[in-house]
């Protein structure tokens, strides 16, 4: 909408008044609450505002008949605004003066009681107001727009044997993988709006037989022609029947089959059509920068990617991935803070990401508290204290906190700004156990 006044009441000793808006929403309890303020329209008693946009909510919550009142003020620069006047309407009345100019008589009470000649303190005029209708997600669905679905898991060497009981591909025989969760958790809901129940599903960082070959995005079922699965159940099947024949490798890469989805979305510009891909994963991202770009092409499609994070990896949102495997490991990344992850430890538990601020105060006496998971307890040895760098280097403060994943590789967390720690002792068996800790020099 749009307002101006004419012949507002003159408030300012030197110069004229500068005059704005303020909006009130009724509430069910008689009071107000300001929905909106216009500009400030300096030295004029004859105000024009520049168009706004306010949501019908914020204006009245859906009562079209709901009293909308608007207090004219003249602005002080001490933040005592001078009271002009008042004037109230209502949603519905407002929408059928769209188009035609509809005047506002502004009043001022106190000023109405003192003078009896007193007629107005000036009049607002609605120059324009139109609605603009906003479809939501649901609305979509009403209109008939089908959903299309598709499933893209994370077959890296990180997830580990799906022959072993610690693998989150592990098949046991009496209940589902945590992949197999997450799929069945989201599809299940997902295929109800999916007229045909056909789900293209697709794997990523495994080789496939029989050559060896690496992919980031082949077809669960095998068929490149047609990688569609009938129903979550035959997603499902394909998942399994895969897990039976490729080799779980890496790196993890996102982008290819984010990119695939996208092609498809880019077809469909009259919204008879919205695809959803679910991507699950361990949370380990090798082409962070790549899937970045990919999701920024796609974010003007028609399209959502849905993320599951399953296992105990840290699936914070960072620029980077948070955790970096031994150099030689399937799906080992090392970035450019990833300094002693080819070092000769092979169970080296590092971070990708570590905070390139500096210290803003001195070090603090150093009060080594150990973390104790399930497994195993990793402590600072008792007079090892955290070492800090001059300012010219990043902050090295030791805050251990981790797990064990008793496989190929051992893992463990850091919290916030801390670098690299590099278990010194020998990874113990499954129970309880204690690593010695070794801090890097801030070289």
């Amino acid at each position: 909408m749009q307002l101006c006044a004419n012949k507002l009441d003159k408030k300012d000793f030197f110069g004229k008044s500068d005059p704005f808006l303020v909006f009130y929403r009724s509430n069910e309890d008689g009071t107000f609450t300001i929905c909106h303020k216009t500009e400030v329209v300096k030295n004029t008693l004859n105000p024009v505002w520049q168009p706004f946009s306010i949501p019908v909510r914020a204006l009245c919550n859906g009562d079209y008949d709901r009293t909308v009142k608007i207090d004219v003020y003249d602005w002080d620069r001490d933040g005592s605004h001078d009271f002009i006047g008042e004037f109230t309407t209502s949603y519905r009345e407002l929408s059928k003066a769209q188009n035609q100019f509809t005047v506002y008589e502004v009043l001022n009470p106190r000023k109405k009681c003192k003078k009896k000649k007193y007629v107005n303190s000036g009049t607002v005029t609605l120059l324009s107001f139109s609605v603009d209708s906003e479809f939501t997600f649901v609305d979509y669905i009403k209109g008939g727009t089908q959903l299309n679905f598709t499933v893209a898991i994370d077959f890296t060497a990180s997830n580990g044997n799906p022959l072993q009981p610690t693998s989150l591909h592990y098949m046991s025989p009496y209940q589902l993988s945590a992949y197999a969760m997450a799929l069945k958790a989201v599809g299940e809901i997902i295929q109800d709006y999916d007229s045909d129940k056909l789900f293209p599903a697709y794997g990523f960082g495994a080789k496939l037989p029989p050559e060896g070959r690496i992919s980031h995005q082949f077809p669960l079922n095998n068929n490149d022609e047609d990688p569609n699965c009938a129903g979550i159940e035959g997603v499902l099947e394909s998942y399994f029947q895969s897990l039976r024949t490729v080799q779980l490798y890496g790196p993890t890469y996102f982008a290819p089959v984010i990119n695939q989805v996208a092609r498809a979305a880019a077809k469909i510009s009259d919204g008879s059509q919205y695809y959803i891909l679910l991507i699950i994963t361990d949370g380990v991202i090798s082409d962070m920068t790549q899937t970045k770009e990919a999701i920024v092409s796609a974010s003007s499609l028609p399209m959502s990617i849905i993320i599951v994070g399953v296992g105990p990896a840290m699936f914070e949102v960072c620029p980077i991935p948070r955790l970096c495997r031994p150099v030689g490991e399937p799906g080992a990344e090392h970035g450019p803070t990833c300094q002693g992850c080819a070092g000769g430890d092979p169970r080296a538990a590092t971070v990708l990401y570590a905070h390139q601020g500096h210290p803003t105060s001195p070090a603090t006496p150093c009060h080594p508290q150990p973390y104790t998971s399930s497994r195993a307890s990793l402590n600072s040895p008792p007079n090892q204290c955290p070492a800090v760098c001059p300012p010219a280097h990043p902050l090295l403060l030791l805050k251990i906190r981790g797990t064990w994943n008793l496989g190929p590789h051992w893992e463990g967390s850091l919290e916030d700004q801390y670098w690299l720690v590099e278990p010194s002792a020998p990874s113990p068996a499954e129970g309880p156990g204690t690593v010695t800790t070794s801090l890097p020099s801030c070289q």
